[in-house]
């Protein structure tokens, strides 16, 4: 009975639910969960880069560069400006996901390209059409070689992502990895009234055995 709770309580944990959208800091947990596919970027691209279903484009004071800053990622994508980009996405998704490189040291490769460096904070929107659906904010780890997954699910469909650099300057940040998942999975209120079942019926067969 332990182990059951316990299992089903980090599963939980790795979650964190607001109405409608699920905010995840878990890959393996995001994949298990939604089925996304992943989005292979290329080795060079500007804006208007088409990828599969998604077509990235600047934001503001930004200009979208694919290619190969660093040893974290591959084909990753880069932005000369501020950290802000959006991404269309055809036929619309339940989730999306992605990793993210927010380097400390100066250095052109592996780095932050300027001195001083900033630790940087960005928001996460999601739309259906030119309607806001949720916004949130993520702040990514301040490391060389580390990298922070950030992903979403909703149960509305959406079909454009906005990431917004809030804190930060000119200073390189890199994303890379991206996943979408066009299906939609059971709500948070039915994945936790599935695990209060399963912590029943494993209490109830315990009974039974003693």
């Amino acid at each position: 009975m332990k182990k059951v709770a316990l299992g089903v309580y980090l599963f939980l944990a790795s979650l964190t639910v607001q109405a409608s959208l699920i905010t995840y800091t878990d890959k393996t947990t995001f994949t298990n969960s939604t089925s996304p596919i992943l989005i292979t970027t290329p080795s060079s691209g500007t804006s208007g880069t088409v990828v599969g279903p998604l077509t990235f484009t600047n934001g503001p004071s930004a200009s979208v560069v694919f290619g190969d800053f660093t040893s974290s990622l591959s084909g990753e994508l880069a932005l000369s400006g501020d950290e802000n980009f959006n991404v269309d996405i055809a036929g619309g998704a339940f989730s999306f996901g992605f990793d993210v490189n927010d380097p400390f040291s100066t250095s052109q490769y592996d780095g932050c390209n300027v001195n001083p460096c900033r630790d940087s904070e960005f928001s996460f929107s999601i739309f259906d059409g030119s309607t806001l659906l949720h916004s949130f904010n993520f702040d990514p780890l301040y490391s060389d070689s580390e990298l922070t997954f950030v992903g979403i699910y909703s149960d509305n469909i959406f079909n454009r992502v906005e990431i917004r650099e809030i804190v930060g300057s000119n200073d390189n940040e890199f994303f890379g990895n991206f996943l979408v998942g066009t299906t939609k999975v059971p709500e948070p209120s039915t994945l936790a009234i599935f695990a209060l079942g399963m912590i029943g019926l494993a209490s109830r067969r315990l009974k039974k055995q003693s």
